[in-house]
């Protein structure tokens, strides 16, 4: 099985989709014009030092890998606590119980009495994890991964932003190594 993630500055991602929709609308223009203006922006500005990271799970039907996803990117983000996060999950409209899954995982009142999480990832959104906030955003329809990550993408705050499968399971040093590699 391989994995893909992407860490790309919010900032930069949105400079290319406005660049995009500019060139979009005029025809003279070729393909290489919006990467063009997005490897301008960020030259101007790659020594930034990261305010925090969005991570984006887009979600369709996933609470099944939600638990084991949410644990691992649990555990990675409390060995950072000098890094802000959020974590949004954006919901293609799910028939399952993805969306109560991820909040009982991530809001602890919420979690008081439910056998759907562990103790440790309890204990690590109580103790160590004040640097994380958390987001949902259901769509009303299946839109596909583009679009659910372009709504994340929207709703991001911090300057980095990390887009994850719902699937997706991380080593403890993820993010660790991300952030040294940032900076």
């Amino acid at each position: 099985k391989e994995i893909a993630f992407f860490l790309i500055p919010e900032c930069f991602i949105k400079n290319f989709f406005r660049a995009k929709k500019d060139w979009h609308s005029r025809s003279d223009e070729s393909l290489a014009s919006p990467v063009i203006v997005m490897l301008n922006y960020m030259t101007n500005t790659l020594n930034r030092q990261p305010k925090g990271i969005s991570i984006i799970i887009p979600n369709y039907n996933g609470a099944y890998f939600l638990e084991s996803c949410l644990k691992s990117l649990l555990a990675s983000i409390s060995l950072c606590p000098q890094t802000r996060f959020e974590i949004i999950l954006v919901d293609n409209a799910s028939s399952d119980d993805s969306v109560n899954t991820f909040n009982v995982i991530l809001t602890p009142s919420l979690s008081r009495g439910k056998n759907l999480t562990s103790p440790i990832i309890l204990k690590l959104s109580l103790s160590k994890l004040k640097n994380l906030a958390t987001k949902v955003i259901q769509l009303d329809r299946n839109t596909g991964f583009a679009y659910a990550v372009n709504r994340g993408i929207e709703a991001a705050r911090f300057d980095y932003v990390c887009v994850c499968n719902n699937d997706l399971t991380v080593d403890k040093n993820w993010f660790p190594q991300i952030i040294k590699a940032i900076n």
